[in-house]
């Protein structure tokens, strides 16, 4: 590809979906041998929702995160008059299934369901 710009948007969209079926890029050159390149685990960003405000921490918002796949990164967003949204960044196995939510918690502070 020769226009830097796209080849930046299409590797920072990755993964893609075509034809309901994951497509995974990964940048690639002549001296690479495609066998090292991993098309197994993809980021992926996910939203929280549901979370109680005393979970709405950085640290917090990493371990529902790691119960899909490694953490990358982990942001806050805040709009005026509405709740945090976190997002979290996820590399993710393309070969499991995905979670819609889990139940987090602990005897303490009680527990609740948290969608992704």
């Amino acid at each position: 590809m020769d226009n830097k710009l796209d080849h930046d948007r299409i590797l920072l969209g990755n993964p893609w979906i075509f034809r309901n079926s994951w497509l995974v890029l990964k940048p690639w050159d002549r001296e690479s041998d495609i066998r090292n390149l991993d098309f197994d685990n993809v980021p992926i960003s996910i939203q929280l929702w549901g979370l109680p405000n005393h979970c709405k921490t950085k640290m917090m918002d990493e371990s529902p995160g790691a119960l899909l796949g490694k953490v990358e990164a982990v942001e806050f967003y805040e709009y005026p008059g509405k709740n945090k949204i976190i997002k979290i960044k996820v590399a993710i196995n393309i070969h499991n299934p995905i979670q819609t939510r889990i139940h987090l918690g602990n005897p303490t502070d009680g527990t609740t369901w948290i969608d992704y």
